[in-house]
């Protein structure tokens, strides 16, 4: 439900992808729009969803995400490629944030 079926997807050409796809009402977003939940255990994801649009029905905009070293680096699109995936399965990602709208 959080993270969506299958967060880590191969492309056409076997590359490692990371993309969320939750499937969250709009009334379960705090007052803020957002909604969080730790992914592997350790890696903090929050979602922004300002309109609290249930997320069935809408795609990421862009996505941050910020390494355990302080570093961050925006995503376009929100679709983690295959370094990104691997350094978030690698637990050397600390927090992604996802952004819709």
């Amino acid at each position: 439900m959080m993270a969506g079926p299958n967060p880590f997807v191969l492309d056409g050409n076997n590359n490692l992808k990371l993309q969320f796809a939750p499937i969250l009402p709009g009334w379960l977003f705090a007052e803020d729009g957002t909604a969080s939940f730790t992914f592997l255990g350790s890696v903090l994801v929050t979602y922004v969803n300002p309109t609290k649009t249930d997320t069935w029905k809408i795609s990421p905009t862009s996505a941050t995400i910020t390494g355990v070293d302080g570093h961050t680096e925006l995503v376009p699109g929100g679709v983690l490629g295959s370094v990104q995936a691997a350094r978030v399965r690698n637990l050397e990602i600390k927090s992604i944030t996802v952004f819709y709208n």
